[in-house]
């Protein structure tokens, strides 16, 4: 019988190689392009240090400090996904999804997803 720890292990593996493969199948000056505007549209949303996102479910506006952005960039159809770690002002980690579409010759953001990266996931994966 396989272990639970050697089942997490496997289903990390997979997720770790399936990023890795679909980060790989972006070209660099798409992967810029991406990188360039997820960084210009938080900076946009930024004022004195706080990152505005607005939960539709809970119907809150979240002030958030960004702590990083993530290098991987997955893809389907025409979609890409990137995401950031964000503070919260009690000091939670808030990983923020963003779905970027191209239009023209460039990128706009579609929309800003916490918290639901399972969901988003199962959309994204397929690129293998």
């Amino acid at each position: 019988m396989i272990s639970t720890a050697f089942r997490r292990l496997a289903l990390f593996l997979i997720f770790v190689f399936s990023a890795s493969t679909q980060a790989l199948s972006i070209d660099n000056s798409t992967r810029v392009a991406l990188q360039e505007l997820l960084r210009t549209h938080i900076s946009l949303k930024t004022q004195d240090g706080l990152f505005t996102y607005f939960d539709e479910d809970k119907v809150e506006v979240w002030a958030l400090t960004l702590a990083t952005i993530h290098p991987v960039i997955l893809k389907r159809e025409n979609r890409y996904m990137l995401c950031a770690d964000f503070l919260a002002a009690n000091g939670d980690s808030i990983l923020v999804d963003f779905i970027i579409l191209p239009i023209d010759n460039s990128y706009i953001v579609e929309k800003e997803v916490l918290g639901r990266r399972s969901h988003l996931m199962t959309f994204f994966e397929k690129i293998l």
